[in-house]
């Protein structure tokens, strides 16, 4: 295998090289909060928008529709778990009847939760 096989375009899967930078993130973060520069609790509460990157590579890489919804649905669980994380104190979808019988479909509420 020469570094030409991997990349964009190609077929060669990047999962060993996505897990050492994970690793590495983390080590750095950790690094950083024992010299005080960056709170690790600070850094962490945005680990939600992992799921949305990753979703959104995986969209880009989508050969299927079956392949593009577990992506947006990865992207949606990554979006509410991000809202949560930034202090909103429910992220509600739910779905009505109008009086007709008819479904509306979703309709979505988001409230802050009060600061201390």
């Amino acid at each position: 295998m020469f570094p030409s096989d991997i990349g964009p375009g190609t077929d060669q899967d990047n999962t060993g090289l996505l897990i050492g930078l994970v690793i590495i993130g983390l080590g750095v973060t950790l690094l950083l909060d024992q010299e005080g520069v960056v709170r690790v609790w600070e850094v962490w509460r945005f680990w939600p928008l992992i799921l949305v990157v990753v979703g959104l590579i995986r969209l880009l890489r989508a050969r299927s529709t079956t392949d593009q919804m577990r992506s947006i649905v990865e992207i949606l669980f990554g979006v509410v778990f991000q809202l949560g994380a930034l202090g909103y104190k429910r992220f509600e979808v739910r779905a009505h009847l109008t009086s007709s019988g008819d479904w509306c479909g979703p309709v979505g509420s988001v409230q802050q939760a009060p600061r201390k």
